[in-house]
């Protein structure tokens, strides 16, 4: 189990000594789910809100009605947050986009229909570091996919740290549905969405000033048959989160045996102003952000091909139906991004 965990959930990159961080007792408690991030990309950033009885199992209805919900700046400015009217939990600006600026601070406040008030330590939003290149290598084994490689310089002048994520697109194909007289078909060639599952953190302490890690890697799945799209993001974050997701690593990271602590609440970093005790889980994140695309041609993905194209992995009728949550797109070679 401890194997299959670090494998298929966490793999840290974790390039300084870091200091024990004290995991908070076993909570059972209600608690609201605050899982925020806000870039200085309108389209990168997002707050979701929603209520667990239990740590880490988030339920699927809102939370109580009646939330005020603010981002607020160390500039002073007030930006008042609206539910989605669709039920889902996720909260969008009254006015403008959720985005924030570099060198500027911002806090998270969420006041309850009981008049309970969280509110976040300020994050500075630091400048977003470019991504270089990406480079890959095409692995099959312990399952089959690509290994994305981020090629960054970390600039000397402050101390960064950094998180990783990615998604990726490849073609899967189906006989499709018959349209119309002749051999004219629909609907046969559609998109199937991965997204990194791997947790992915490094600081810069060793490397400030010199390039990032070779090693330092994303792993997406592959089950396609010729083209490949992805894009890698890279979050330049405060030390406030780089400490958040080292405690997720911690808690992952765990043997499992009868002698480990009991699982912990993993404490986010809004706090009831009235009593500390009171927190919400998971965190609100203030990182710039940029991103990088790499679009692999089928040539570069030979050693799939032929196992992909076989007859028994192109099922009959609309591909879309044959691949839950894919999407049709008739023509694979132009970009996605």
């Amino acid at each position: 189990m401890r194997l299959f965990l670090i494998s298929a959930f966490l793999f840290i990159s974790l390039s300084a000594c870091l200091e024990e961080i004290k995991l908070d007792s076993l909570q059972t408690e209600e608690r609201l789910v605050v899982e925020g991030i806000l870039t200085d990309r309108s389209k990168f950033s997002s707050l979701k809100i929603t209520l667990s009885d239990k740590p880490g199992a988030p339920k699927k209805n809102l939370p109580a009605s009646g939330l005020i919900v603010e981002i607020r700046s160390s500039s002073g400015d007030v930006q008042r947050l609206r539910p989605d009217p669709l039920g889902t939990g996720s909260y969008f600006p009254e006015n403008g986009l959720l985005i924030g600026e570099p060198g500027k601070s911002y806090s998270l406040y969420i006041r309850t229909s009981s008049g309970k008030e969280y509110l976040s330590k300020p994050q500075l939003m630091s400048l977003p570091v470019a991504i270089e290149r990406l480079d890959y290598k095409v692995v099959k084994d312990p399952r089959p996919g690509l290994q994305i490689y981020t090629l960054t310089k970390d600039p000397a002048a402050t101390t960064n740290y950094y998180r990783y994520t990615a998604e990726g697109f490849y073609i899967r194909n189906s006989i499709g549905v018959k349209v119309g007289f002749g051999d004219n078909y629909c609907c046969n060639t559609c998109w199937i969405r991965e997204t990194a599952a791997s947790l992915n953190i490094i600081s810069d302490k060793i490397y400030n000033g010199k390039n990032l890690p070779e090693n330092n890697s994303i792993f997406l799945p592959y089950f396609g048959n010729n083209f490949f799209q992805a894009r890698v993001f890279q979050y330049s974050m405060s030390k406030e989160a780089f400490d958040f997701y080292q405690k997720i690593g911690v808690q992952l990271n765990r043997s499992g045996s009868i002698f480990d602590p009991l699982p912990a609440a993993v404490k986010g970093n809004l706090i009831n102003s009235s009593y500390t005790n009171d927190f919400c889980l998971v965190f609100f994140e203030v990182s710039g952000v940029s991103s990088q695309n790499l679009k692999i041609t089928e040539d570069g993905l030979n050693s799939f091909n032929t196992f992909y194209k076989s007859s028994i992995y192109v099922p009959d009728g609309d591909c879309m139906l044959r691949f839950p949550y894919s999407f049709y797109f008739s023509r694979p070679e132009l970009s996605l991004f």
